[in-house]
């Protein structure tokens, strides 16, 4: 089965070959990666309905709603997507593939940047947020039909603990919430899972590779 797996940093295509889950769903599978760290719930739904025809199944780690994307094009013709949140941004090449920024491209993503840290912190309205997203995800499933969506957060999806962050979570049990926030703000870990937990999440996505919503148990996950 042709796969493409679709999200943000639970999903990202550089964690590929370094035992992310879904390297183990690849030992099964024929699993083309779209992921991007730090990407937004929409620039995942405009991927999948460009490319969605491409893949048997599509599977989507839908992050949470506090993202915005933008796309930047430089002075030389490359364009970059540049996707923000409130703590900072991660800008990756669409079309070609520049070994560096120019300057002027530079100054486009800062300004971008500062733009959209700005609206998410002054301006964004979580309910609406959580409502936009959620029904952007509905949206997408209706036009999808063979989709797999992985709850990241609790929210858009209002899944409760019964997502990935949770699993995250409960790999530091002796860790306050401030101080977990911390770490997972700088968690460079594949995935931000440790190898036994990437193991048994790519085992849950092979099991249950069919349309519908991923019903993740932290319990069946290990804390350390």
């Amino acid at each position: 089965m042709k796969v493409g797996i679709f999200g943000d940093s639970f999903a990202d295509a550089d964690m590929r070959a370094r035992g992310s889950w879904f390297d183990h769903v690849a030992a099964q599978h024929d699993v083309v990666m779209y992921g991007a760290g730090g990407s937004s719930v929409t620039y995942s739904a405009y991927q999948i309905l460009q490319c969605s025809s491409d893949h048997d199944m599509i599977v989507w780690c839908v992050t949470n709603p506090t993202r915005v994307t933008s796309l930047v094009n430089s002075a030389s013709g490359d364009s970059w997507w540049c996707h923000v949140n409130a703590r900072g941004h991660s800008s990756r090449p669409w079309g070609t593939h520049p070994q560096r920024l120019d300057p002027s491209t530079r100054d486009q993503i800062s300004k971008v940047v500062d733009v959209g840290q700005r609206f998410i912190r002054d301006f964004w309205f979580w309910d609406f947020a959580c409502l936009e997203s959620r029904s952007l995800v509905y949206h997408v499933r209706s036009q999808v039909p063979d989709l797999l969506v992985i709850p990241c957060f609790d929210q858009p999806m209002a899944v409760g603990d019964h997502c990935l962050c949770q699993i995250r979570r409960n790999e530091y049990p002796d860790l306050g919430t401030e101080d977990f926030y911390k770490i997972m703000s700088d968690d460079q870990r594949v995935c931000h899972l440790n190898p036994e937990n990437n193991r048994r999440l790519g085992q849950l996505v092979c099991q249950n590779l069919a349309p519908g919503i991923l019903h993740i148990e932290p319990d069946d996950f290990v804390t350390k």
